[in-house]
């Protein structure tokens, strides 16, 4: 097939939707599809595949490294035409995906859409926001996905809010998939993780507990902090490594100087997706204390690099942790503490939880995920067909 990616958020914007994108296009390209990429351009960032499409933009979110794309339809619909694209998918709601919905109105193709965001999380980022109802957010999905053939559902949290919000429309549930490559056993040089850690400051022998992520109040990144206080206290070698920018950097940065915890909570900022796999093979465990994900990208990659998972109990975890064989999940933030605690002294359970979460990882491959994606877009094939009749 020639397919058509569309989307807000490709490199080097640093969240879960540009990287799950980036694995999709490969491993269709892999399987021997045609894929063009279709997303905002960056100031400084030159094109050099001629597949991906880069669309002047705007600056819209600059905290969490978001630009608004500004379109010029013609000149995208002559590209798509040109390709002969079979079919569009999007993976955001914005001018990129308005500017798909009209492309393949006028090719007369049709429309998949992943939902990689449960917008009810995120009212605060828009002026306002909490002003908004929900009631308003689900119309504005109605309408969104009013033209599309199917909807892709990274978890079975997001299959149960589109089912109940556009019965009609069809679903499928398809966990997002990494490189597994990247993160597996031997993946990273020893060397590299003496260089990461010395860069860091961080002594050979700490145990470090991973999070991965935006800094931002829809992550909990504060209460995740709280949460672990007693556990760095009670572990003199325990550090607590927060990788991620956001807009609520600075104020985290401010708080944990004001804790006195700035030789403890290690705050580097962004990394770039290269420097991910490093990251997680130098801690001991992962740990998240987020209510907001659908299908977290850096929870696979952390349980594909043999890291337990701690975490939140909440369904968009189902299938990725095992509760009490891959990682523990916490039912309170203060039973967060209690499991990094068992997990950190106890060693023996701690590699026993690291080998089956290399095993659960298997399940989200890159080209599982491909492949998966290759049924959906039959499905959406036919859903069109039924529809013009």
């Amino acid at each position: 097939m020639n397919i058509g990616i569309f989307t807000d958020c490709w490199s080097p914007t640093p969240n879960g939707v540009a990287s799950s994108a980036a694995v999709l296009a490969a491993g269709l390209e892999r399987r021997g599809h045609r894929v063009t990429v279709f997303a905002p351009a960056f100031p400084g960032r030159a094109g050099s595949d001629a597949n991906v499409i880069l669309v002047p933009s705007v600056p819209a979110l600059p905290s969490v490294g978001i630009r608004w794309a500004r379109p010029d339809l013609r000149e995208l619909g002559r590209i798509a035409e040109n390709r002969a694209l079979d079919l569009i998918h999007t993976h955001s709601e914005f001018p990129m995906a308005m500017a798909a919905r009209r492309v393949a109105a006028g090719l007369g193709i049709p429309l998949v859409h992943t939902a990689h965001t449960i917008y009810e999380h995120y009212r605060h980022y828009a002026p306002l926001g909490f002003l908004i109802p929900e009631a308003a957010i689900r119309a504005c999905w109605r309408g969104f996905l009013h033209p599309y053939s199917l909807v892709v559902c990274p978890s079975r949290t997001t299959l149960s809010y589109f089912a109940d919000l556009v019965p009609g429309l069809a679903s499928a549930e398809i966990p997002n998939g990494i490189d597994l490559d990247r993160f597996g056993v031997g993946a990273v040089a020893s060397g590299e993780i003496g260089d990461f850690r010395r860069g860091l400051g961080v002594p050979d022998g700490a145990r470090i507990i991973l999070y991965v992520g935006r800094i931002a109040r829809e992550k909990r990144a504060h209460q995740l902090i709280d949460a672990l206080l007693p556990v760095l206290a009670g572990f003199p070698d325990a550090r607590l490594l927060m990788v991620g920018g956001g807009p609520g950097f600075g104020a985290t940065r401010k708080r944990v100087r004001k804790l006195g915890m700035r030789e403890k909570v290690l705050l580097p900022g962004y990394l770039s997706h290269g420097r991910i796999p490093v990251a997680c093979a130098t801690a001991a465990l992962f740990a998240t204390a987020s209510l907001s994900e659908n299908h977290p990208m850096t929870a696979i990659e952390a349980a594909a690099s043999g890291l337990p998972l701690v975490a939140r109990r909440d369904e968009s975890l189902d299938g990725l942790v095992d509760d009490g064989r891959s990682g523990l999940l916490a039912d309170t933030d203060g039973d967060l503490a209690i499991h990094a605690a068992h997990l950190l002294s106890d060693e023996t359970t701690r590699t026993a939880f690291a080998l089956a979460s290399r095993a659960l990882a298997a399940r989200f491959s890159a080209d599982r995920h491909a492949e998966a994606m290759e049924g959906a877009y039959a499905r959406a094939v036919l859903a069109h067909r039924a529809g013009r009749r």
